[in-house]
């Protein structure tokens, strides 16, 4: 192993000692102006706690091209409830096993961790070739992308970014699918105790009774106040106040469950959204509408973070003494024939008790400790009923739409991430992906109609454009050289179904270029996340040697032109 992959791995073991969720970066970005302190390298940071850290040129390359190395700082931190995990307080725990970095309990936060480790390996390396080097990491890219959106057009000077922010070695992402991400939040009052009207939450319309599908829901782009680009390149949060909702009364007597699923694989919600994984919040809906008629909601929490596929979900759930009899039995039977539907079916598990009286404590989807007081009957306070559950049943969830050119590759996708409970109030977050903009914005629309159609407030927390590089650019005609003539074959180029901020850089500064390429990462976002050692070693050397042959072409290098 050389220097620079020894330090490239110390250095991200220094990282994961440091909590890093994403909305909470503060500690990672003074590590990283105390790095930048400590090699005396300019830096800079601004109000989204994004940094730039600047570092000249190597001796005979100042006349060289500015080259920017980009990461982000935050990770999605999820556990498998194996051990305690708090994402605020508590590091991630790595292992090495059969040449794979893992992750005990936890994800490994490889993704973006591992490029943002060989980016500030560079900078401490002084025996490296290369031009004038700024390393930019950004903030909240994992939930929102609110760092770079809301960076300075003037916050870097480069036009050329090597961005370390691929899972797949043997590519370079020339393109990326753009992202809506929305959550929607239903206010409840109390409950009484005995039967009342139906609330809004109970009205809403079952998907066969839907007037039209989410997608015919969409207004069309002539209908939309602005047309989708305008839509997509608007970085500024929508908040609606979430109006006040009678809850759904319990049923005289009604007998409470606590019914959960989990053992799902999960995964990264843009790039195994495709793989026919359970949907843990969908399926535990669907499952609870299959089975009986008039159902009282207390609490259903699931999903960890929103650009993750949840991997479980739990409900406390009232029936009526008649439906409780023989309620579990159902339960278990429709579950035995919907597993069966996913890949990862056969780990899928249901678990089913009775909620007792006193006071229930759960971890809402947020990861905060949420206490609910049941009284001694074993009645628990109801927030919402049947039409709660069919609303999210309706929602478009996983493939929506394949795409016609790229075989096997998804065109546009629909995610339910998170769902929680909190001061009595049910928050639903759903994160829509395409590589067509008007087709994100269409489809994200259709299921906002769905949500505030039954009483929701609807805050819009991302929307992002797509990207698609130049093929045929001379910076990509560069970087694939590199591979072939440092590893020995020619890396595919491939445009992933994922959100890469590349999509905000090349509204903000005209004429930027990006690769973007990086190690083996398995199964991101997950608690199953892992990377290929080797892979990092080999993409460690191509980002030497493609600094070094950028710095040897002078200025204007990688442009068409050139």
């Amino acid at each position: 192993m050389t220097e620079f992959q020894k330090r490239t791995f110390d250095i991200f073991r220094q990282l994961n000692a440091i909590p890093r969720p994403s909305h909470h970066e503060e500690r990672v970005a003074d590590f990283l102006c105390d790095y930048a302190r400590g090699l005396e390298l300019e830096y800079e940071r601004d109000a989204q706690n994004c940094v730039v850290i600047r570092k000249p040129a190597s001796p005979g390359c100042e006349g060289a091209e500015t080259i920017v190395l980009l990461n982000h700082m935050d990770m999605v931190a999820v556990g498998d409830g194996s051990r305690p995990f708090d994402p605020l307080h508590d590091g991630v725990e790595a292992y090495i096993e059969d040449g794979w970095m893992k992750a005990r309990g936890t994800s490994l936060g490889a993704d973006n961790g591992i490029g943002l480790s060989m980016a500030l390996a560079v900078l401490a390396c002084e025996d490296l070739v290369h031009g004038p080097l700024e390393v930019l990491t950004t903030t909240n890219e994992e939930d929102g992308m609110s760092g770079a959106a809301s960076m300075s057009p003037d916050f870097i000077k480069g036009r050329r970014v090597i961005n370390l922010d691929s899972e797949d070695y043997d590519t370079i992402t020339v393109g990326a699918a753009g992202a809506y991400l929305q959550k929607a939040t239903f206010a409840f009052c109390p409950a009484p105790s005995i039967a009342s009207a139906a609330s809004p939450a109970e009205q809403v319309a079952s998907p066969a009774e839907q007037a039209a599908s989410p997608a015919e829901q969409a207004a069309s782009p002539a209908e939309q106040a602005a047309s989708p680009a305008e839509q997509v390149a608007s970085s500024t949060p929508i908040q609606e106040a979430p109006p006040a909702m009678a809850a759904t009364p319990a049923p005289g007597g009604a007998v409470f469950f606590e019914i959960s699923i989990s053992g799902g694989l999960g995964g990264h919600s843009g790039v195994d959204i495709g793989k026919g994984r359970a949907n843990a919040i969908r399926l535990l809906a669907e499952l609870l509408c299959a089975c009986a008629g008039e159902l009282s909601v207390a609490s259903i929490d699931g999903g960890s973070a929103n650009a993750s596929i949840p991997s479980s979900c739990r409900a406390v759930i009232g029936v009526s003494p008649e439906e409780a009899e023989g309620f579990e039995a159902r339960l278990r039977a429709e579950f035995s024939v919907m597993r069966e539907r996913f890949s990862d079916g056969a780990g899928l598990k249901l678990e089913v008790r009775a909620a007792g009286g006193g006071t229930e404590v759960r971890t809402a989807g947020d990861g905060t400790e949420v206490r609910t007081a049941g009284d001694d009957a074993g009645h628990f306070p109801v927030l919402a009923g049947r039409g709660l559950l069919q609303l999210i049943t309706s929602l478009p969830c996983g493939v929506i739409r394949m795409h016609e050119t790229l075989p096997g590759t998804v065109m546009t996708s629909n995610n339910i991430g998170v769902i929680s409970t909190v001061d009595g109030s049910i928050g639903i977050s759903c994160h829509t992906r395409s590589f067509s903009d008007e087709e994100m914005v269409g489809a994200a629309e259709g299921i906002s109609k769905l949500f505030r159609d039954a009483g929701a407030g609807v805050e819009v927390l991302m929307n992002t454009p797509g990207w698609q590089e130049n093929p045929d650019s001379g910076f990509l005609a560069l970087t694939d050289a590199t591979f072939r003539d440092v590893l020995g074959f020619s890396p595919r180029k491939v445009a992933m179904h994922f959100v890469l901020e590349a999509g905000y850089y090349v509204q903000k500064f005209p004429g930027i270029q990006i690769a973007c390429i990086g190690p083996r990462i398995v199964e991101p976002h997950s608690t199953s996340e892992r990377v290929e050692l080797q892979t990092v070693r080999d993409i460690c050397a191509v980002l030497i040697e493609l600094l070094a042959r950028l710095a040897a072409a002078g200025p204007g290098a990688g442009r068409e032109d050139q």
